[in-house]
């Protein structure tokens, strides 16, 4: 397989990224929060979602890895909680149903705290969902529904996710929902065949994965594998993009956030 260019220097992004965390950070505790709270907050998810990826990917800290991803979660459930409180003037878009990807993360590190909370925060805001793309809505409702254990729901939104399928766009997108349905039906062949389609279609979308950190990691695999395993389905993947550290059960000591509001 061909390897990453992207991996050459991302070694030197990943220092930048941490650094300008720590600024943010810094800055927070000396002044409070900046103007644009939501701003900050995605800023924040974004950074720890690339440390996390970091951290595994080049220093093969898992530990650290799932630590970050925990982190990154947090914002998210901060921006959620922000929002429905009416506070600090938090965006629609902030909270719009692409913020699955916050619960796939929360999945990987392994805080069952944090799972349950972005399963409950996400969707139910009807109005700021009018204009989300329908694969966010139905793949994000149906994990959502099955981590929460409303199987006969999330079936209904497993079924609108297979009516997106054919078309060019989601060319690349067809092996979620036979992955979700693999698991509401216990069938593990199901769930590691599309696991393993999908390892392979997240390498062809440049478009949305080239030239990130995410390009060397797939957080939907890791996700959705992590959301298999606790519905008693036995995983096999094995592919750079999926460390199988990452789908190991740790200790893990999740850090204090004490730099939001």
């Amino acid at each position: 397989m061909k390897k990453s260019k992207y991996i050459q220097y991302f070694p030197e992004i990943f220092n930048e990224t941490i650094e300008e965390k720590n600024e943010h950070i810094e800055d927070f505790r000396k002044n409070g929060l900046p103007g644009n709270v939501g701003y900050y907050y995605e800023l924040l998810a974004d950074g720890f979602r690339d440390i996390a990826i970091g951290e595994i990917i080049l220093n093969e800290d898992v530990v650290k890895s799932k630590q970050s991803f925990y982190l990154a979660g947090k914002m998210q459930e901060a921006l959620y909680q922000n929002y429905d409180m009416k506070k600090n003037d938090i965006t629609a878009d902030c909270v719009n149903t692409n913020k699955y990807t916050a619960l796939l993360m929360a999945l990987i590190s392994e805080n069952e705290d944090l799972i349950t909370s972005l399963a409950e925060l996400f969707g139910g805001r009807i109005e700021e969902e009018e204009e989300d793309h329908e694969f966010n809505k139905a793949f994000g409702y149906a994990l959502k529904n099955i981590l929460l254990g409303q199987m006969e729901d999330a079936k209904v939104f497993i079924a609108k996710l297979k009516s997106l399928e054919g078309s060019k766009e989601m060319k690349y997108y067809d092996g979620y929902s036979k992955v979700l349905d693999g698991i509401i039906e216990k069938d593990s062949h199901q769930v590691n065949e599309n696991l393993t389609y999908m390892i392979q279609c997240h390498k062809k979308l440049k478009g949305e994965y080239g030239d990130t950190p995410q390009e060397l990691l797939s957080i939907p695999v890791l996700g959705l594998a992590k959301v298999a395993a606790r519905n008693g389905i036995e995983v096999n993947i094995m592919d750079t993009l999926t460390p199988s550290e990452l789908l190991e059960s740790h200790t893990i000591n999740y850090p204090v956030v004490d730099f939001i509001d």
